[in-house]
């Protein structure tokens, strides 16, 4: 790899210009890297900085955020059937069962007194 002093030379416009050309046909920033030399970082990091370079974009893999974004995006579209509405069931309540009448103990028809 090139130190940091020898690459802030190395980044001439034609490199910058090879770069743009790369990310065009969908290299990753590692791919770059290797290709011209110097780290994956340092592709990274001037692809931020140089205007030209940032509008194209790496066309790597979605990080997890996006990817969350989409999935949520998916599901909301999905059209879902309303669910049915839950009727209330109200419990049952039984009125307590009779109390057998006690007879009196004496016949009716005699009243004795």
């Amino acid at each position: 790899m090139i130190s940091n002093a020898a690459l802030a030379k190395q980044w001439s416009e034609e490199l910058v210009a090879r770069v743009s050309v790369m990310l065009r046909d969908g290299w990753t920033a590692k791919q770059i890297a290797a290709e011209i030399g110097v780290t994956r970082n340092a592709v990274i990091g001037k692809i931020r900085r140089v205007k030209a370079l940032a509008e194209i974009g790496l066309q790597g893999k979605p990080g997890w955020k996006t990817v969350h974004k989409v999935v949520a995006a998916e599901r909301a579209k999905v059209v879902r059937m309303p669910a049915a509405p839950r009727r209330r069931v109200l419990p049952t309540v039984t009125s307590p069962a009779p109390v057998p009448r006690m007879l009196s103990l004496m016949p009716r028809g005699n009243s004795s007194g």
